[in-house]
């Protein structure tokens, strides 16, 4: 109830956001295979209608750690397009997004790969690149915007990139090395310490949508997302039991503080976004069928049901036994999962 509560309270503001017209199809990915173009419109995934970007992203995730294909219904200027887009594994290397590992990404404003700020302790003040430089290419590959930067250099911890530089009307030749970083879940990814000039952005009327939904709509909604939601961190937690999904995708408290306090600094709607699914992840966790969980002693009130006598408190203490080695593992390897992530 607390988290339909919270998104309930997210949903009622009108929000202005990107519509799911693809904005980008990048090269040598299932969405490129199966000829995806930018300005497409997915309406579909799987079957299921999706109107917003959270929601066809919600979509893909339930098809983590699996095989096959995913089908993409799409709009091209008024046509129905139907790509059936390969997967193998989905998902299970979580260096990449939903979205990235097929291969299209929503509008993003073109920015110039121009350095506008350089950190002082980051890796690129130290290799040789100057606030103005712009980015030509790295390692033969042109750059078109700071997008493509952003990718080659995440994509590339602790690797010696071949960077051609725009500097004072002179190309000139570095070789810089991005610091390897980890992030929440373990992952390292590349940075240089640089920061690019977005200027002002302007987003195409046909990228754009406004959403409004009136009190009773937005409940609704809430409890259609706290649902998607529970369906969800059930469906992960049966593939993970089924291997489809590693281990590591446990998470701990000192991973829970962090993204939340990194939810708190993006905002107050992230923030609460982020308690919501907290709530949800809990309430299904309490509900487990195991010993000194909730959902341990509704099983213990079903089979009495089904005998017509409560369980032995001798079949009762061997079950208290095993919830605290299941619980007490479980937490032993959420909190080596948060280790192994600092």
């Amino acid at each position: 109830i607390f988290a339909v509560l919270l998104f309930w309270v997210l949903f009622l503001p009108a929000q202005e956001q990107l519509n799911t017209r693809v904005g980008k199809v990048l090269l040598n990915t299932p969405a490129a295979t199966v000829q995806m173009q930018p300005g497409d419109k997915i309406v579909a995934v799987d079957g299921t209608q999706v109107e917003t970007w959270e929601k066809l992203s919600y979509a893909l995730v339930d098809r983590v750690g699996e095989t096959g294909v995913v089908s993409i219904q799409a709009d091209r200027a008024g046509e129905n397009k139907l790509f059936q887009l390969p997967i193998q594994n989905y998902l299970k290397d979580q260096s990449q997004s939903p979205l990235e590992s097929l291969g299209f990404l929503p509008y993003r404003p073109e920015i110039p790969a121009v350095i506008s700020k350089l950190s002082e302790d980051g890796a690129a003040i130290r290799q040789g690149l100057k606030e103005g430089d712009k980015i030509l290419a790295i390692d033969g590959v042109q750059m078109k915007d700071w997008f493509d930067v952003v990718q080659v250099v995440q994509a590339s911890p602790e690797k010696l990139l071949k960077m051609d530089v725009l500097r004072a009307n002179q190309v000139v030749q570095l070789e810089v090395m991005p610091q390897g970083k980890r992030d929440n879940m373990g992952n390292v990814t590349g940075m240089l310490g640089v920061q690019s000039d977005p200027g002002k952005m302007t987003i195409p009327a046909e990228y754009k949508q406004t959403i409004h939904y009136s009190p009773g709509e937005a409940l609704v909604m809430a409890f259609d997302k706290t649902a998607h939601l529970s369906s969800m961190i059930l469906n992960s937690i049966v593939k993970m039991v089924r291997g489809l999904i590693g281990l590591d995708n446990l998470s701990g408290p000192i991973t829970i503080a962090k993204v939340a306090g990194q939810s708190a600094e993006m905002g107050w709607e992230t923030f609460i976004s982020f308690m919501a699914l907290m709530s949800v992840s809990l309430g299904i966790l309490n509900l487990l069928p195991i010993p000194m969980l909730d959902g341990g002693h509704l099983v213990y009130y079903f089979v009495e049901l089904i005998r017509g006598k409560p369980v032995s408190e001798q079949i009762q203490l061997v079950g208290l036994k095993i919830g605290m080695v299941l619980l007490g593992s479980m937490m032993l390897l959420a909190l080596f999962n948060d280790f192994m992530r600092l």
